[in-house]
């Protein structure tokens, strides 16, 4: 039944969205770990050049504003729910691994990883606010608290450093 359920939801955010959006929570949302080189095959194998077109132009553009328009007018705690309800073990498929940035990463040169554009781009902000041991910082949306702990490793001060990442529901 559980099945047989599953199938419905997944037809319908295929028929509603599109099918790539609908596979895209599909594999998401399944309980399964995700294999990381399984899952980077899947999403950039070669594909039928007209299928490809097919599905990127689906939903068809006069639906797309309408479709938006209904998801922001939807209550922003139950996007943020839907979007944040993933296991971390979902974001370390995709996000560099020290510090697990969910942000743009600063790829100096081509050769460079994601993890040294990630670093790249903690250590330009951290030259940007030169903190200092003793000074208060608090940063807000911090999400895993990564760049607090670029900051601590500068300053060996954590005792003045705060995060807040929490969402106010009405």
């Amino acid at each position: 039944m559980n099945t047989f359920i599953n199938l419905l939801r997944f037809l319908f955010k295929a028929v509603s969205y599109g099918p790539v959006y609908a596979t895209a929570l599909s594999r998401i949302r399944n309980p399964q770990p995700l294999d990381p080189e399984e899952n980077w095959e899947y999403w950039t194998k070669s594909r039928n050049a007209l299928l490809m077109k097919a599905l990127d132009n689906y939903p068809p553009a006069y639906l797309r504003k309408y479709l938006v328009n209904r998801k922001l007018k939807r209550r922003h705690e139950v996007g943020i729910s839907a979007h944040y309800d993933v296991s971390n073990d979902f974001y370390q498929l995709f996000l560099d691994e020290k510090y697990m940035f969910y942000s743009c990463a600063d790829f100096y040169h081509s050769w460079e990883t994601l993890e040294q554009a990630q670093q790249n781009k903690a250590d330009f902000i951290l030259d940007l606010i030169n903190p200092k041991p003793g000074e208060k910082i608090l940063e807000l949306g911090c999400g895993w608290g990564a760049m607090l702990q670029r900051i601590y490793e500068a300053t060996g001060d954590k005792d003045n450093l705060f995060g807040f990442d929490m969402v106010k529901f009405k």
